[in-house]
Order: structure tokens, then sequence, then C-alpha cells
């Protein structure tokens, strides 16, 4: 995901540190930490720099990211916020993320 968002060191070191610098993650999360929807949301908003409605851009926790994600219609299907995020689901989202993008410019 982080080299569709142009970033270049994607070492899961590297990337867990840029995306926590870049205050992409919910300030809880650890790297060994399974990944739940609402924080992959706001991973995905912040990397692609996705713009909410007002509860997503002056609160700014995850939860609002997740509700904005769905509202985009990025997320679909049958979720919850603190559903764990299989590799096929991160794929799935980050393609309906870029494709959100790639129809905005």
């Amino acid at each position: 995901m982080l080299l569709a968002a142009d970033i270049t060191d994607t070492s899961p070191e590297g990337a867990f540190r840029y995306a926590m610098e870049k205050n992409w993650l919910p300030a809880v999360a650890t790297q060994d930490a399974a990944a739940i929807l609402s924080g992959v949301s706001l991973l995905v908003m912040r990397a692609f720099n996705m713009k909410g409605g007002a509860f997503c851009t002056l609160m700014k926790p995850p939860h609002y990211a997740y509700r904005e994600l769905l509202q985009q219609n990025v997320i679909q299907g049958r979720a919850d916020p603190d559903m764990a995020v299989s590799g096929d689901l991160l794929l799935f989202v980050v393609n309906r993320a870029l494709e959100q993008k790639d129809g905005e410019l």
C-alpha cells in the first residue's frame, strides 16, 4: 500500500515507523498487533490524502475514518470497525481507495 502512496521504505519496520511519524495510524497502534478495520481506514484516508466529512476532519479518530470509507463506498459488504483485516480485505480497500482517488483527478 505504501508503494501505491509513493512511499519508498517498504520494509515492515520502516513502513510502520513512517506511518506513525506521519500520524497515519491510531496512537495505540503497535507493529506486532493485528490490524483492525478502523485503524486501516485511518491509514488509507491519510496515506491517500482522502477528504472526509466534518467529524472525520475535526475529530480524526479511526472510527470516523471507517464510517467515512463506508459512506464513500470504499468499504463494502458486512464490516465492523473492530474486525481484523485480512490481506485480501486490505488489498480490496486499497484498490477501492485508488479507484476513488483516480475518479477525483
